[in-house]
């Protein structure tokens, strides 16, 4: 979900866009969640990063990074993975120190 390009060189879309995407593991590390859409040239893209990764109502991942351009057939798009920060971010959320 989000504001972000349609394409590498496309502008910006006027409608908050959404897409359905496949987890997947190659090139993926611990840190990350990884997607692809199978059969299809979409993704996340510029003016994405931030943007939720949402299944079944839970956040996920956060908008990471794509590797070489938006909406690769090749390589996944990587969001990080929030289970990895959830103590940090109730530290931040109750005021203590980083």
């Amino acid at each position: 979900m989000g504001w972000g390009r349609l394409g590498t060189q496309a502008p910006t879309p006027r409608v908050l866009q959404e897409l359905n995407v496949t987890v997947v593991t190659f090139l993926c590390r611990e840190h990350n969640v990884c997607t692809l859409v199978p059969r299809r040239a979409a993704g996340i893209c510029f003016g994405d990063s931030g943007g939720p990764l949402i299944c079944n109502g839970i956040l996920h991942g956060v908008d990471s990074f794509v590797i070489r351009e938006c909406a690769s057939l090749q390589f996944p798009d990587f969001f990080a993975r929030v289970s990895m920060y959830v103590d940090w971010i109730q530290n931040v959320l109750r005021g203590a120190e980083p």
